[in-house]
């Protein structure tokens, strides 16, 4: 069989990012999503000319620090500080039946973004994938702006495949001081068998080491270090060894 491990939040911080290559160095992580609205994505971009052999797609951030775009152009997606509206906000309004984002603001937002990764690149993304929450018009956007830019959609992908597996599926919500006592790793081991009934499977972490810039910018920090210890476990490597896992990226399956 085969399994697609993909790290999200590539670029997020610099922590991040060294945790995310060292998966990609010593571990099992199969490709990731390149965040390009942050302070650390141009370090982030820079270390991926030394990982030629990774696969990066694009992880667009709509919660967290500034917008590509200018905020004057997306008023309804930024507080008056022309930082990004959390998602906590956004899922607020998604439980009250509101779409929390004007379609002409995320959708200049979702081009722009992906724009700033070929800037920063070089080239375009192998995959866009949409960051901690959906409303119908993120999906919307994601699909068209991938559709014109000639990019596979992830949502799109995961349908068209019928990927499954473990998305996270070790976290408790919400995530608070207690997400360190979490053990990734051993869930990994004791599901295995659920990725080995599938010719697919499909994995998806959060893994990195924990710095300032994480703790202010995102509730899923601590738990970093869990998932980089899962994806860069000598356990699970012998597992995926014994059973002749294949592993592969998103950008893998779709050459198939």
């Amino acid at each position: 069989m085969k399994l697609i491990i993909r790290a999200d939040d590539y670029g997020l911080t610099n922590g991040v990012t060294a945790g995310i290559l060292e998966g990609f160095r010593d571990g099992v992580v199969t490709c990731t999503g390149f965040m390009t609205n942050l302070s650390s994505s141009p370090y982030a971009a820079q270390m991926m000319r030394e990982y030629s052999f990774a696969s990066f797609g694009e992880d667009v951030n709509l919660c967290a620090g500034r917008p590509v775009s200018d905020p004057s152009d997306i008023p309804h997606m930024v507080d008056e500080n022309g930082i990004f509206l959390s998602s906590h906000q956004k899922h607020a309004a998604l439980q009250k039946g509101i779409e929390p984002l004007p379609y002409h603001e995320v959708r200049l937002e979702v081009e722009n973004q992906l724009k700033r990764f070929i800037e920063l690149t070089g080239r375009k993304p192998a995959y866009l994938n949409g960051h901690a929450f959906r409303s119908p018009n993120f999906s919307r956007a994601l699909e068209e702006v991938a559709s014109q830019y000639e990019v596979p959609c992830m949502d799109s992908v995961i349908k068209e495949y019928d990927l499954k597996g473990f998305e996270g599926s070790w976290y408790k919500m919400p995530m608070d001081s207690s997400q360190i006592e979490l053990d990734p790793e051993s869930y990994f081991i004791d599901h295995f068998e659920e990725l080995l009934s599938r010719d697919i499977s499909f994995v998806v972490c959060h893994p990195g080491y924990v710095d300032w810039d994480l703790m202010n910018i995102s509730s899923f920090n601590t738990v970093r270090m869990r998932d980089l210890q899962m994806v860069t476990s000598k356990k699970i490597r012998r597992l995926i060894e014994q059973y002749h896992v294949e592993l592969i990226s998103v950008q893998d399956l779709l050459q198939l």
